[in-house]
């Protein structure tokens, strides 16, 4: 049984980043350090926004209407993030940081860095992003 799980469903409208940031914020509060370590919460809340980013801009190419739904659970020693979008997902490959004229490619970069497991995962036409983090 998890400690806490819960899911969100929003548009694709990067006007949800800030309420996604604020969610996360006050999970960590609710659990508190022991259960969602303060350690966890930039490393959780950058992924998020970059998953989400990538949904919109990537996955749904800016139509609003397209949802993007969010799962997260915290298990005893992991928490486990779920980003599905109506995408066709992208494979999984070490990423390098871009360079500054790029003008994408931080996002898998920066999911990569602070998550210590991740998975593309394509069935029933989505796209599922599972982003884990070691407690």
């Amino acid at each position: 049984m998890p400690l806490f799980q819960e899911s969100l469903t929003i548009y694709s409208d990067t006007g949800y980043l800030e309420m996604l940031r604020a969610w996360i914020q006050d999970i960590a509060r609710k659990l508190g350090d022991e259960k969602f370590p303060q350690n966890a919460i930039l490393g959780i809340t950058t992924s998020l926004i970059e998953a989400v980013n990538n949904a919109i801009f990537h996955a749904h190419k800016g139509k609003v209407a397209s949802p993007v739904i969010i799962h997260l659970k915290v298990e005893e020693d992991y928490i486990l993030l779920d980003v599905v979008d109506q995408g066709a997902g992208f494979a999984l490959e070490e990423r390098s940081l871009p360079q500054d004229e790029q003008s994408s490619g931080r996002g898998v970069f920066l999911i990569q860095h602070f998550m210590h497991e991740i998975e593309s995962i394509t069935e029933d036409h989505q796209h599922t992003l599972r982003m884990k983090y070691h407690l």
